[in-house]
């Protein structure tokens, strides 16, 4: 009797014909009792958790018109629900490499119509032969129905990683594509590489979701996290368009003062105040930042450390949802392999843990004070957990996709903000 976990969490059964001497029988069935009693017990503690789903697997997942095994990980998804309710899935898909970030990948996308449970075969969006796409960050416009994604295309070979260090002229270009079927096709490239600020070395969109202001008199701007490099800095701030993703410009840069604070990627939500929040990675001590914007991002006060959000260096996700008429934020990263916040929250103490310097433990945080403090938290995914992105989908219940099993798949756990407040199982 063989025992395995399913996509969905549940237990399947599969048999096969046990060996024929008796002697064999024994330990054999021996291991398999031990086996069935440890699955029993996770299944048992696992039930206090919400459902997960499956969206991309490693090793399942053939886009038409290329090979089976042409992808070893997928990685930096985008999510967004459209005007219809429909899931739209963008994740870059990536070859093998020695250098994973420039490993060839391609972005491809899958569609659910059904909140998640069920996914389409996968869609080709975006390539470029042995070039490298990434990172990408998507927007969905609703006042036109849009999807659009921007993403960078870096220029050497990735089966020659080390031909970067001696590469001449431009090291990536920007491209935006867009659909307007929900996903289904895409427009060809359009390159924006002009946008960029005149000292910048590399530009970076997301990785993660760009917003549409609701409310303001910047109402319909778009509004897409991202940064870029000048060595030996990285600098953080915002891309925004005021005319659908026609024409695309960089907001100010986030002062950053901080010398323990190396930014990176970062996640913006908008606020029912009109401000917006940015939440940052910190490549440095192991604690989230945070900005604001009174402008509708167009310019950022300096960065300032959000003391109840522990963090390892990993992106995140951050999103506002109404609750019993109250507005709530919501934050989802990995905390490192001691799921006990409070305890890691109290070793920290503006240093970075070397223990705690692990994608796992996903835990869901919450403010009802705009992201001032995050006093609510809940684990959700005790287990491998790294880039996530949170989205409201239509059947009312909140969507958390993360990157899971050492960065090759995609999964998808719904859960309410009931739930969320019900007792914790995150000290």
């Amino acid at each position: 009797m063989k025992l395995m976990n399913s996509r969905n969490n549940d237990l399947m059964i599969t048999l096969y014909k046990f060996p024929k001497r008796g002697r064999q029988i024994l330990p054999l069935l021996f291991s398999i009792l031990l086996f069935l009693t440890a699955c029993v017990a996770k299944d048992k503690q696992d039930k206090n958790l919400p459902r997960t789903y499956a969206v991309f697997i490693e090793g399942e997942e053939p886009v038409l018109g290329y090979n089976d095994e042409r992808y070893t990980q997928f990685r930096e998804q985008n999510i967004l629900v459209t005007n219809s309710g429909k899931i739209v899935a963008i994740v870059q898909g990536r070859n093998a490499s020695r250098w994973s970030d420039r490993s060839g990948q391609d972005l491809v996308c899958k569609i659910s119509d059904d909140h998640g449970i069920s996914w389409s075969d996968p869609i080709m969006m975006a390539t470029d032969g042995e070039k490298s796409i990434c990172p990408n960050a998507a927007v969905y416009d609703r006042e036109k129905g849009r999807i659009i994604c921007l993403y960078s295309v870096f220029q050497w070979p990735f089966t020659d990683a080390e031909s970067r260090k001696t590469w001449e002229g431009l090291k990536n270009r920007e491209y935006s594509i867009h659909s307007d079927d929900e996903g289904l096709t895409w427009s060809e490239p359009r390159e924006i590489t002009h946008t960029a600020k005149a000292d910048s070395v590399v530009q970076v969109y997301g990785s993660g979701e760009g917003i549409q202001l609701k409310s303001g008199p910047n109402k319909g701007r778009l509004v897409v996290p991202g940064g870029d490099f000048v060595a030996p800095h990285k600098r953080v701030f915002a891309w925004y368009s005021d005319d659908h993703g026609e024409t695309w410009k960089s907001s100010e840069v986030v002062p950053n003062p901080h010398e323990r604070l190396t930014p990176c990627e970062n996640a913006i939500a908008e606020l029912s105040d009109g401000s917006l929040l940015m939440n940052e990675r910190n490549s440095g001590i192991g604690q989230r930042w945070q900005s604001r914007s009174h402008d509708g991002g167009l310019t950022w006060d300096t960065f300032e450390m959000a003391p109840d959000l522990p963090s390892i260096s990993c992106n995140a996700s951050i999103i506002t949802v109404d609750y019993k008429k109250q507005e709530l934020l919501l934050y989802a990263g990995p905390v490192g392999p001691n799921p006990n916040v409070k305890n890691v929250l109290e070793e920290y103490q503006g240093k970075k843990l070397s223990s705690q310097d692990k994608r796992q433990n996903g835990v869901v945080f919450a403010s009802m004070d705009g992201g001032k403090t995050w006093q609510h938290r809940k684990l959700i995914v005790p287990d491998l957990f790294a880039y996530s992105s949170l989205m409201q989908l239509a059947d009312g219940k909140i969507g958390l996709f993360y990157e899971a099993r050492d960065h090759k798949d995609i999964m998808l756990v719904k859960f309410t903000v009931d739930w969320l407040f019900e007792e914790n199982i995150t000290n």
